[in-house]
């Protein structure tokens, strides 16, 4: 298995959404994409954090994971 693997994570609450996705570029670059919005709607955001290496994307990934509990998500994937 591989000690670096994708990260994907997916919350909901009433009416939006929250997804994270830690994953290598075509470059090698490992990536955090953040997307958000509202439940079933076709538009939404996306941010894209580019990190030095795959365990500076990890802590990131966890403090995000946290910060989506405290504001009533709750994982769903």
């Amino acid at each position: 298995m591989n000690a670096e693997a994708p990260l994907f994570s997916r919350w909901e609450r009433e009416t939006r959404y929250y997804e994270l996705r830690l994953q290598q570029d075509l470059w090698g670059d490992w990536v955090l994409m953040r997307v958000w919005g509202q439940r079933g709607a076709a538009l939404g955001q996306i941010r894209r954090e580019l990190c030095a290496d795959y365990g500076h994307g990890q802590r990131i990934y966890a403090q995000s994971i946290t910060q989506r509990g405290k504001r009533g998500y709750r994982c769903v994937a």
